[in-house]
């Protein structure tokens, strides 16, 4: 399967291609190059990964639109990822929050493993904010909300995120 990229500019429009050619689950290590996204000179706000085990992408490229629509620039990926290209795009593009798209709870746990493991590096750019999101922590449905771990956000109000983002970009 072709990884697909989506960036969104924070202009109102968007770009979708094939970016990472290849693309393999976090476990699989199928893919060992670490391709990247071309970077434009501006900052990179938000950049969210969709969680493996996790088919839907409806969600992740609305958060991703919603927040480019503020102004904020932003990256989705809707297709896993191995760990070090992952390591590689957060190292590159310095995202002040690194989002992971769960529909179901199923791969809640996935998603906050992988955060701790970030967390835990040394580099300075891992000391961003970490959020998961998506329907898997919607309440109601007969479904308990999944557990995260520590120094994990979840997030259900992408225009509050929008919000908080641009509040600390003023130095509100």
């Amino acid at each position: 399967m072709c990884a697909r990229h989506f960036t969104a500019r924070g202009d109102g429009e968007s770009i979708a291609g094939d970016k990472l050619g290849e693309s393999a689950p976090y476990d699989d290590p199928s893919l060992s190059d670490g391709i990247r996204p071309d970077r434009q000179s501006r900052p990179l706000h938000v950049i969210i990964f969709q969680t493996p085990r996790n088919s839907h992408t409806l969600g992740l490229r609305f958060a991703a639109k919603v927040l480019a629509a503020r102004r904020l620039s932003v990256e989705a990926f809707v297709a896993a990822l191995l760990p070090e290209d992952v390591v590689a795009l957060l190292s590159d593009g310095k995202p002040k929050v690194v989002g992971f798209s769960c529909l179901l709870p199923e791969p809640v746990p996935i998603a906050c493993d992988f955060i701790a493991k970030l967390q835990a590096r040394p580099e300075p750019v891992f000391r961003c904010r970490f959020i998961v999101s998506g329907h898997a922590f919607r309440f109601g449905g007969g479904r308990a909300v999944p557990t995260l771990g520590p120094g994990i956000d979840v997030v259900v109000d992408v225009v509050k995120l929008g919000d908080e983002l641009l509040a600390a970009g003023r130095g509100a």
